[in-house]
């Protein structure tokens, strides 16, 4: 058996948020490299905004360009001019490319100081295995909320809505979103708890949910045969399995020769 291994190591990074919990003012984040992967050895190193989380392309702008400070602790820099519009709400990132790794993302999650709908514990993400039952995203209401809903008795708690990854909603009612499962690599993504009707406001909760596991993906491999004068292809028993842990996706195929 002949096994061949794409890259497998992602570059290692670490984020570092300011003001989690302030993004209605000007704010910015930084991502550093490890020493294993300097400056000079990423070919790229961008910004980005991982999904949306309000309602239209313009309430869900893409942050600046890093600006690269070099020093004693290197560091990607991004900072975002929210303008008072909440430009700086959501969950973002740096994604960094390099040859011979893994193109690598890693994001922080930011939401605003007066929130009306937040993570239990202020839990920004859960990170759970492929294949596991009943997980759990729980949102806390503030007191405000909770009386306008009137909760206390149990009245219009369809008011909320849960959306993930910016799709449809997911769910009405309630401050829990449960996921029966099986869990599969598909329930990953950002999910979000809003009061109907408020979700350009900005005010409302925000988690991510990170599947680790891995998934059959193909069952077929193309492998590359010249003869004297074409080139043929030639499809041989392989197949290619694709990990994800945390949010670094690694590909692996193994060949079997003929006998």
């Amino acid at each position: 058996m002949i096994k061949c291994f794409y890259s497998t190591e992602p570059v290692k990074m670490t984020i570092l948020t300011f003001n989690h919990f302030e993004s209605e003012v000007d704010s910015k984040y930084q991502c550093y490299l490890n020493n294993d992967d300097s400056d000079e050895d990423v070919k790229t190193m961008e910004s980005m905004r991982t999904g949306w989380t309000r309602d239209t392309a313009k309430e869900n702008p893409d942050p600046p360009s890093p600006s690269w400070h070099s020093g004693s602790i290197p560091r990607y820099t991004v900072t975002m001019g929210n303008n008072g519009a909440n430009d700086a709400f959501g969950v973002f990132g740096c994604k960094a490319t390099k040859p011979g790794k893994l193109e690598t993302s890693i994001s922080t999650t930011r939401m605003r100081s007066d929130a009306v709908i937040v993570p239990t514990n202020e839990l920004f993400t859960q990170t759970v295995n492929i294949n596991d039952t009943d997980v759990r995203i729980d949102m806390n209401l503030s007191t405000d909320v909770r009386i306008d809903m009137n909760l206390s008795t149990g009245n219009n708690l369809w008011n909320l809505r849960w959306q993930h990854n910016n799709g449809n909603i997911v769910s009405v009612g309630g401050s829990t979103f449960l996921i029966e499962g099986p869990i599969q690599l598909h329930d990953a993504g950002i999910y979000e708890c809003y009061v109907r009707g408020n979700r350009s406001l900005a005010e409302h909760g925000l988690n991510v949910l990170l599947v680790r596991g891995e998934q059959l993906v193909s069952q077929i491999c193309c492998i590359f045969k010249f003869s004297k004068l074409s080139l043929q292809l030639t499809i041989e028993n392989c197949h290619i399995i694709l990990h994800m842990y945390l949010s670094c996706t690694i590909l692996i195929y193994t060949h079997k020769k003929k006998t």
